[in-house]
């Protein structure tokens, strides 16, 4: 029977490994270490402010890490967003100018989390139309990563 529950173990762990993994950060000093995603080079630290809550995702099997972070007083009223052609909007549709290169506009509500991850390499900002904390900006990182793979 032992035998049995090792296998099951070992199995286990053979069909998580290259899985992503996703961690919640909160204000001030946040470590993520190489047992947290292999694909970083040194153990970092992620030095939040008061108020601000993050989220980070490494997805190992497509070479992704993905950051988004939020701030808890931040704006959340009903305001315009703009998008460049190709970006995906906060309805899941992605943006198309037609070509224009005017990008597109749309209606937000909540929270933005601006959001980065190493398939681009560039800040946008995300609006789910959710609140600031950091279950919700853990999900926006998954989420981009899982855009970007």
């Amino acid at each position: 029977m032992n035998k049995i529950k090792l296998i099951a173990i070992g199995l286990a762990c053979l069909m998580t490994a290259g899985v992503a993994s996703a961690a919640q950060l909160s204000g001030g000093s946040n470590d993520y270490t190489r047992v947290d995603c292999d694909l970083l080079a040194n153990d970092i630290k992620i030095i939040l402010t008061s108020g601000v809550a993050g989220g980070v995702t490494c997805d190992e099997a497509n070479n992704l890490v993905g950051l988004s972070v939020c701030h808890t007083a931040g704006l959340t009223t009903e305001r315009s967003a703009t998008y460049d052609h190709g970006d995906t909007m906060s309805d899941g549709t992605q943006c198309d100018d037609g070509g224009s290169g005017d990008g597109c506009s749309e209606t937000v509500t909540g929270s933005g989390f601006p959001s980065a991850s190493t398939a681009n390499g560039t800040v946008k900002t995300r609006y789910p139309g959710k609140s600031c904390d950091a279950t919700n900006a853990e999900q926006e990182a998954t989420d981009l990563v899982a855009e970007d793979a």
